[in-house]
């Protein structure tokens, strides 16, 4: 879990950019989005990584399984966003994040 709240925290602004050049949200939206769906992410994760080995969350199989245990309903209200919305954010941010944690855990020659 450690990773995942590292990488929010050390590559928000690449984050932030995934979000605004990916699905079109503002600069103030996408920060907002990541600091509200950070949380729903670490504990989407820590559940989930029960069941999916580490190695494994980040495939497209691993992200799936941390969507599955989102709720983007919940999340749209404190991210000012329709539900529909709020899903493509986390359909691009989860990912994303994913995508990074495995490159910074596999080190500086990855």
């Amino acid at each position: 879990m450690h990773q995942i709240l590292k990488t929010l925290e050390e590559h928000s602004s690449e984050l932030i950019d995934e979000l605004t050049d990916g699905i079109g949200l503002t600069e103030t939206e996408a920060a907002v989005f990541l600091r509200e769906a950070g949380p729903a992410l670490i504990a989407s994760y820590v559940w989930r990584s029960s069941t999916v080995p580490p190695a494994a969350m980040a495939s497209p199989n691993g992200a799936r399984e941390l969507l599955s245990v989102m709720s983007g309903r919940q999340l749209a209200p404190r991210v000012g966003l329709s539900s529909a919305r709020t899903w493509d954010g986390l359909r691009a941010l989860v990912p994303a994040v994913l995508r990074v944690t495995a490159e910074q855990s596999a080190g500086p020659d990855a």
